[in-house]
């Protein structure tokens, strides 16, 4: 017998125990549309219920016995070969069939829904009906189309779908099962002159003129800028359409948000220390094998500055940069940040975006438009052909871990990503995971350490000279501060706490114990409860034995975003 083409497909709402990539026969008529990464629709089980898959691999082989598939829905391939070996990567490792795994990396809007449709069928034949079932009957038949399972049985009050299967079973409905996608693509209506238009053979009035001249001059424009610049309504610009004078067509535009791109960023400049890590990283980033690497230093030493910088280094080369930060951090500011350095290469992944913004900023980087992902733990999935950089900020975080089936974590993800791909993966931190710290000591990962607070510096003396406050005077009554000490009074001074935030992680302090900064904090206490959180180093302070000292709780700092969640801080002053 000859070989025909077969398809191995995952199917969805597969049980894990026999979930595997089953055989279907490829149809002569889908034997141009099917390819490797395409989604289908087969029949399966006994019943040869209609259920969605995935294309996982074709050949030719014998196909006698085999199902056939049904029918192809997209267009393009919606996953690549790599892709679809991270879904097999997630079946293994996170317990879970292999397409969910797929559903997972997906965006939400551009996944299908089977749904049971019913219709009247073309017949002659009298039936005796009951009062329920005229309705019903008399409903369908207005309606001049298949209407869903769950449209009648929300107008009729249905339990189940019993008596429109009642109706199908003596011929008088259909049943069938149709695709449908739970978001579609945002267009915009076009108009462009038609090829065989000729000036000379037709008779136009002024504003039909007006508009071919807009349409000569500009070439394709959308019916809405067309009412506006001419001022003509609707009916002008479709009695052109019925001449044949122009014609049609919808042209794909993407929902972006509210991403502000205003451009003039300032050039970044890196210290000494700064360079010197994006160096490193450069140089493996440059080097033919996958590299992990541990950029480590408190919150205000810079970590954000290098990879900026790395990023804009490695930009022109064209291949993908995913940058993922916990759900808390992904703010309007953060975006903005790189809005206003990249402009419109960016996208961004996040869970607070429509369906319709998630559907688009996946196509776009899909088609190449978009070579720069930022966003949380599903922007790992981000499709690149070619992934060359991956950022994970605050990578000890908790939120990098799906709770929900398939329970993966992007870490893990990204790692197996960037091995496919020869690429680099840095793992930016104040407060690294364990194991992530571990492996950087023992020399698995390479590890970049950042030690100087410099922002803080220049924070504080941009307010001490804002708030003309100068160097502070001491005594023999006041003991003298270390330089360090005076920067945070500065800050104090000024009345800018909240920045002090963003700016210094007193996690490892480099000055000796000094109970004024402990005053400070406790003084910062009633002012800013979050700065708690930001303190930890205040457990390295303690009032010298021999006093009466009390002791001061500091549990609050276990909200903190960067690690200190379960410490519970007592400190006494």
């Amino acid at each position: 017998m000859s070989c025909k083409l077969v398809a191995k497909i995952a199917v969805e709402k597969a049980v894990y125990s026999f979930d595997r990539e089953f055989d279907y026969a490829v149809p002569d008529a889908l034997f141009a549309a099917a390819a490797v990464g395409k989604r289908v629709l087969v029949p399966f089980g006994r019943g040869n219920s209609r259920r969605q898959g995935i294309i996982t691999a074709l050949a030719y082989e014998e196909a006698e016995g085999l199902k056939p598939v049904l029918a192809v829905t997209d267009e393009t391939p919606v996953l690549s070969p790599e892709m679809l070996a991270v879904a097999r990567f997630m079946k293994e490792h996170y317990f879970c069939t292999l397409y969910d795994a797929v559903k997972t990396m997906l965006p939400a809007g551009i996944n299908y829904r089977v749904t049971t449709v019913y219709g009247v069928r073309q017949t002659d034949e009298a039936a005796s009906l009951t009062e329920e079932e005229q309705r019903l009957y008399d409903y369908l038949k207005k309606k001049r189309g298949a209407v869903k399972l769950e449209k009648l049985t929300e107008d009729f009050g249905l339990a189940d779908s019993s008596l429109p299967d009642e109706l199908t079973r003596r011929g008088l409905l259909y049943k069938s099962e149709e695709v449908f996608r739970k978001v579609n693509d945002a267009v915009m209506k076009m108009a462009a002159l038609s090829p065989d238009f000729d000036p000379q053979s037709q008779k136009l009035t002024p504003k039909q003129q007006e508009i071919t001249e807009l349409l000569a001059m500009s070439g394709a424009v959308s019916v809405r800028e067309i009412r506006y610049f001419t001022g003509v309504s609707s009916s002008v610009i479709d009695a052109l359409f019925k001449k044949g004078v122009i014609y049609f067509f919808d042209e794909e535009v993407f929902r972006t948000g509210d991403l502000q791109v205003s451009g003039g960023a300032k050039p970044i400049v890196l210290s000494g220390e700064q360079q010197q890590a994006c160096d490193n990283l450069l140089a493996e980033y440059r080097d033919t094998r996958p590299h992990v690497s541990l950029l480590y230093g408190v919150t205000g030493s810079g970590k954000t500055s290098v990879f900026l910088k790395l990023i804009e280094r490695v930009l022109d080369e064209g291949r993908g940069i995913i940058v993922m930060v916990p759900e808390i951090s992904l703010t309007p500011q953060f975006v903005e940040q790189f809005a206003r350095r990249f402009g419109d290469k960016i996208a961004v992944f996040h869970s607070a975006l429509s369906l319709g913004e998630r559907l688009d900023a996946y196509k776009r980087v899909k088609k190449g438009l978009a070579q720069i992902v930022i966003g949380t733990r599903s922007a790992v999935f981000a499709p690149f052909d070619d992934v060359g950089l991956v950022i994970m900020d605050e990578e000890q975080e908790y939120s990098y871990k799906s709770e929900s089936a398939p329970r993966y974590h992007a870490r893990e993800i990204a790692m197996f990503r960037c091995a496919q791909h020869n690429a680099l993966l840095v793992l930016s931190s104040a407060t690294p995971s364990v194991e992530t710290y571990y492996y950087a000591q023992n020399g698995r990962y390479s590890l970049n350490v950042l030690t100087q607070l410099g922002l803080l510096r220049c924070f504080a003396a941009k307010y001490r000279k804002q708030s003309g406050a100068g160097q502070a005077v001491h005594s023999a009554a006041q003991p003298a501060r270390s330089p360090f000490l005076c920067d945070l009074y500065a800050v104090r001074r000024a009345g800018h706490v909240s920045q002090l935030l963003h700016l210094a992680d007193l996690s490892q302090p480099q000055q000796p114990p000094d109970v004024p900064l402990l005053r400070l904090f406790r003084s910062l206490q009633k002012r800013v409860p979050h700065l708690l959180w930001q303190i930890a180093a205040a457990r390295r302070y303690r009032h010298p034995k021999g006093g009466a000292g009390h002791r001061y709780d500091f549990s609050e700092c276990a909200h903190s975003a960067h690690g200190y969640r379960r410490h519970l801080l007592q400190i006494e002053l």
